[in-house]
């Protein structure tokens, strides 16, 4: 499960998610795949996304079951799908 900090939550909340919306997102498990095939960690995802796409990701994912987010360097994209 992903842990959220203030500034992710301060985010979220100003893209007007509901405390409800962002305990939900904190409280999912997802699973991260580069360019959709190889898995990798959150650790990852995270630090070739961004802080913020990867909050963002999670919270689409959260909601839709999976989303797509371009890597900040523009090489690759990373798939994060709810489980």
């Amino acid at each position: 499960m992903p842990k959220l900090s203030e500034r992710d939550k301060g985010y979220l909340r100003k893209v007007n998610y509901s405390e409800e919306d962002i305990a939900y997102i904190e409280n999912a498990d997802y699973k991260y795949f580069s360019n959709y095939s190889r898995m990798v960690t959150e650790e990852c995802a995270i630090r070739r996304l961004g802080r913020r796409e990867w909050t963002y990701g999670i919270a689409r994912a959260r909601n839709l079951g999976s989303s797509v987010r371009t890597c900040k360097k523009g090489n690759g994209i990373i798939y994060i799908a709810r489980v």
